[in-house]
């Protein structure tokens, strides 16, 4: 009965905030519409973005604010302000681009936003910013230069005291070195983070740092201990309502299934996580979760199935465009459709893996020799497997050799006719002309 009453209050509750939030949003609307002076006009549009969650809505108010910052002929004063707003508007574009996968237009406006906050000394802003383009810079798989602005993002937020960036840098070097096979690196930077986020009660990015340090900590084979950190972030979702950050948790706890050999569970959990991916319109979850089903059935000896899934997978990847999104799957098919005896295929895909594979290092050469010798072997059983049908190859090569044997011998028939036809006519006419002669 305990349990009933605390549900039905978290309802309430929920229902109770969302009609605050929306009790809000109709108060600033009401503002928007008496304020006469563009610097209020910013503020209300940029509280409305912050406070909108539908990306239809808050777009349009995203090119209000674009156009008003945007106006010239303004006093200095009020000039920092709206070039401010207008660094905003920009970075709101970046962020939109990224999230549905357009990762060019993203570095376009990401970029525009950070020479606008580097004129107006906007550091904060600035600091955000850097640590945006570090997270592209890492999907493109481009570490050099995704560490280069994770660091002077962390410099920044460090120099204004701002704890929040702090922690979120850590994490995000955390990520870098993780990718880099540095995993007590990683772990380092993720309970700085941790430290940082107790310290001011972020609760959503807690119950993130304490989900990576699950999976972290899985990779180092510490599957009890991981379980543990990656519950303490599934409460706290639950209890602020995170349905990214749930999904996120559900599909690592279906990880963790994964490695302890209990498929069954891990599918419940994976499957529950794709559906939760799927209605907050991650792509990149996606992506993973159609990867990680596909490797599950592949365990299960379900190859088709986990063919339908790779596949899945690899196409939303491609629409993202990230290389080591496209990779996994890549790989994969290649070798289930290997297997399968579809060669051509399979070869087409290994080149693709190892060009997404050779974009995420520019010390390596294109090809590396292993990868040349995976090719090499891959041609030859395209060739051994057309031998099989020399057979019939070879009966078709005949008949059209012996087709145009004949056709050789009625060219030389026609030819000759005609030469003969030539020499009676030239005859004819000799005499005919000796008898014009006489």
């Amino acid at each position: 009965m305990g349990k009933k009453r605390s549900l039905y209050i978290l309802i309430i509750f929920c229902f109770f905030i969302v009609g605050l939030k929306s009790q809000n949003n109709q108060v600033l609307l009401k503002q928007l519409q008496l304020a006469k002076f563009d610097t209020t006009k910013c503020r209300i549009l940029s509280e409305l973005i912050e406070n909108e969650s539908d990306t239809k809505i808050w777009i349009k108010y995203n090119i209000e604010l674009e156009k008003i910052a945007s106006a010239k002929n303004k006093t200095l004063g009020t000039n920092i302000f709206l070039l401010s707003a207008l660094a905003n508007a920009k970075t709101n574009w970046g962020y939109y681009y990224d999230f549905i996968g357009k990762g060019d237009s993203a570095f376009y406006y990401y970029h525009q936003a950070l020479n606008i906050q580097f004129d107006i000394k906007d550091r904060g802003g600035a600091a955000t910013t850097l640590n945006n383009l570090g997270a592209l810079y890492k999907k493109k798989g481009d570490y050099y230069n995704a560490i280069n602005y994770f660091d002077r993002s962390l410099k920044l937020s460090k120099d204004i005291k701002d704890d929040t960036g702090t922690a979120i840098r850590l994490m995000n070097l955390s990520d870098i070195y993780l990718e880099q096979e540095d995993t007590t690196k990683s772990i380092n930077y993720l309970f700085e983070s941790i430290t940082i986020r107790k310290k001011i009660n972020d609760l959503k990015g807690l119950a993130n740092c304490y989900n990576i340090l699950g999976g972290r900590l899985l990779k180092n084979s510490k599957p009890s201990v991981a379980i543990n950190y990656i519950k303490k972030g599934l409460v706290i979702r639950q209890q602020i309502n995170d349905q990214s950050g749930l999904a996120n948790s559900t599909f690592n706890i279906g990880k963790i299934y994964f490695e302890a050999g209990q498929l069954d569970s891990c599918l419940i959990y994976l499957n529950e996580a794709k559906l939760m991916y799927e209605n907050v319109q991650d792509k990149k979850g996606q992506s993973n979760i159609n990867y990680f089903l596909g490797k599950v059935y592949n365990k299960l000896n379900q190859q088709r199935v986990a063919k339908s899934y790779f596949e899945q997978s690899l196409l939303v990847a491609n629409q993202l465009g990230f290389p080591a999104d496209i990779a996994k799957p890549a790989k994969e098919l290649y070798l289930i459709n290997k297997s399968m005896g579809k060669h051509l295929l399979a070869l087409s895909l290994l080149e693709l893996y190892i060009k997404m594979k050779d974009s995420l290092t520019t010390s390596k050469q294109l090809y590396s020799k292993q990868n040349k010798n995976l090719v090499t072997l891959l041609s030859s059983k395209i060739i051994a497997d057309s031998l099989k049908s020399q057979k019939y190859t070879n009966s078709i090569c005949t008949n059209l050799i012996i087709t145009q044997e004949k056709l050789v011998q009625n060219k030389r028939t026609i030819i000759t006719l005609i030469t003969i036809i030539a020499l009676i006519l030239i005859f004819v006419i000799f005499v005919l002309f000796k008898n014009k002669k006489i």
